[in-house]
Parts: structure tokens; C-alpha cells; sequence
């Protein structure tokens, strides 16, 4: 609501977006999942009016046309330059997603046929026509480093029979909590809003994106501590 009202004031011309790009940049993005440019700059800019809301003030907050006006005054000095890094973001996740197919290419053995779909998979569930906006803003920056976690995870499975044991094992147990927060999220969609509920069942989801990255690429790195009890713990605050 809040962040749509405050793009109309904010919107920038699509070219005005584009003409910031290097050629490589535009290369990439136009292997974005959205139909057009057009779509993709649009929910970009959507992307950064709903950050810019959170970082500078609260629906609760904006309550009249002068407390609007305070925000579209400070919103309007950050949106173009956060447009752009936001887009910096995707050219960056979608760099990393063409490393993932191009593994997926490179590995068509049978025995690696479960691990290589899951990759493809997950794939689809980070880059999507709307991810932009649909992605919070913490999580955008580190799109990148959860796809390229699918190279590497074939490129060790595809090392030996013991990698591949375990990264079977692993999967297995993801897609359990994978499992585990998509009820949590239907039985959520049951009750009225909560806001804990949502925050939790939030933080639960990209947990389990950071737990992809230490089961099977370990060497990526993740910014905080993160385990199966860890992420159970979390969701069981979302119920």
C-alpha cells in the first residue's frame, strides 16, 4: 500500500534505469525470467520503495499528507541509487544462476540426476518473474551466493561415491525442512496475521537457504551460524 503510493511519486522512466547499464550488465539482465525490460526496471523500483518505506518510516507513521510528503522528500534523494544496486544484485544472481545451469549441462550422468534436478529446482524458487520485489531486502545481496552453492554442490557430488551418499543424505533432510516450513506457512495463511508468526516463518525461509550453503557448499561461507536445530528452533516460532 504505503510503498506503491509512495512509487507513484518516485517512478523513474525506464530508459532513465537502463542507460546506467554497462554492456554486460544489460546482457545479463535481459536473461532475466521477466517478460520485458520494462518489468524488470519496474519491480525494481517497486523492490526499493518497499525498503525505502522500512528504512525510513512506518505505515503507522504516515498517517497525513504532510508526514507522505516528509517521506517522499527523503525517499526521493536514495531511490535512483538504490534502483541501481538492487539491479547490481540481480546482475550478480543471475551471473551465478548461469553458473549453476552450465554445471547442470556439464554432469547429465544418471547417478547424479537427483542432485542435479534438485539444483535446477531450487533454482526456480530464487529466480522468478516478481522475485525482485518479492525478495527482502536482506536476503537480495546474498541471491548470488545460494545459486553458485548449486555448482559447487554438483561439482563435489560428482567428486566421488561418498560425496554423492552424502549429498543424497543431505537433500533428504533440506527438503524435510523445506517441507516443514511450507506448513507452517499454509497453517499461517489459516489464522489471522501475526506478526511474530510472519517474522519468524521469514527468518525460517532464508535459514533454510544459509543451511543449503553449509550442507553442500561449504566453502561459500555463511555470514552466521546455521544449523537444523538452529532453523527448527526459529520455525517452531512461527506456529
Amino acid at each position: 500500500g504505503l510503498a506503491r503510493l509512495l512509487l507513484t511519486r518516485l517512478a523513474l522512466a525506464t530508459n532513465r534505469v537502463t542507460t546506467r547499464w554497462t554492456g554486460r550488465e544489460a546482457l545479463m539482465l535481459a536473461a532475466s525470467p521477466y517478460a520485458d525490460t520494462a518489468a524488470l526496471v519496474a519491480d525494481a523500483q517497486l523492490a526499493s520503495a518497499l525498503a525505502l518505506v522500512d528504512e525510513l518510516s512506518t505505515p503507522a507513521n504516515v498517517r497525513d499528507p504532510e508526514a507522505f510528503e516528509t517521506l517522499v522528500a527523503a525517499a526521493r534523494d536514495a531511490h535512483e541509487d538504490r534502483v541501481y544496486q538492487i539491479l547490481s544484485h540481480v546482475v550478480r544472481a543471475l551471473e551465478a544462476s548461469a553458473e549453476a545451469d552450465a554445471a547442470v549441462r556439464s554432469h547429465p550422468q544418471a547417478s547424479l540426476e537427483e542432485t542435479t534436478r534438485d539444483v535446477a529446482r531450487h533454482g526456480k524458487t530464487l529466480l522468478y518473474e516478481g522475485f525482485v520485489s518479492a525478495t527482502p531486502a536482506f536476503a537480495l545481496p546474498h541471491l548470488a551466493r545460494y545459486l553458485r552453492a548449486g555448482a559447487v554442490r554438483i561439482e563435489r557430488a560428482a567428486s566421488s561415491p561418498g560425496a554423492l551418499g552424502r549429498d543424497l543424505e543431505d537433500m533428504d533432510r533440506i527438503h524435510q525442512a523445506e517441507a516443514d516450513i511450507a506448513a507452517a506457512r499454509q497453517a499461517l495463511e489459516r489464522r489471522p496475521y501475526e506478526a511474530r508468526a510472519a517474522a519468524a516463518l521469514t527468518q525460517a525461509r532464508w535459514m533454510a537457504e544459509e543451511l543449503r550453503v553449509s550442507m553442500f557448499a561449504q566453502t561459500l561461507g555463511t555470514p552466521n551460524k546455521v544449523s537444523m536445530k538452529r532453523l527448527l528452533g526459529v520455525l517452531a516460532g512461527a506456529r
